[in-house]
């Protein structure tokens, strides 16, 4: 999933202005990256 947004991303930035790729990765990111899952990875890996 990672992946496939990265390319999203790079396709994305060819033609939109930084500004306007910065607020589509704000929009992308918390669709990939879930913050409570992640806590809980890191408090498993701390076992």
């Amino acid at each position: 999933m990672a992946i496939a947004a990265t390319k999203q991303m790079i396709s994305y930035t060819r033609d939109h202005s930084v500004a306007e790729s910065f607020d589509y990765l704000n929009a992308l990111q918390p669709a990939i990256f879930d913050i409570e899952e992640i806590k809980r990875a890191l408090k498993s890996a701390k076992r």
